[in-house]
């Protein structure tokens, strides 16, 4: 009962307002981006180390995930600039519709 009384007092004076529970906006990542635009050099790499699997197994997101990481680590500086203009620009206008189709 004490507990319950102590929860609505602190619920009633926080001091900040709640925050919408989602905004309509979507938030891309660099990650995604990347994902999205080497799609093939990934899967060459994920071929490379693991030459059995194919793109419907069940094991194929997960090494698709570590293939991307792999992918990303060896980016140079300016790679990663021009991708992340690239971010920006899909962020503000969306992706061009041949990689939406994808």
């Amino acid at each position: 009962m004490l507990f319950q009384a102590v929860h609505t007092w602190l619920k009633n004076h926080k001091p900040f307002k709640d925050k919408a529970v989602f905004k309509l906006e979507r938030k891309l990542s660099l990650r995604q981006v990347v994902a999205k635009l080497r799609t093939e050099e990934i899967h060459q790499l994920l071929v490379d180390k693991t030459p059995d699997v194919k793109k419907g197994d069940k094991d194929y997101p997960g090494l698709f995930q570590q293939a991307l990481t792999l992918c990303m680590t060896g980016l140079t500086d300016d790679e990663v600039e021009d991708l992340e203009k690239t971010r920006k620009d899909w962020q503000n206008i969306g992706p061009p519709m041949d990689v939406r189709l994808r």
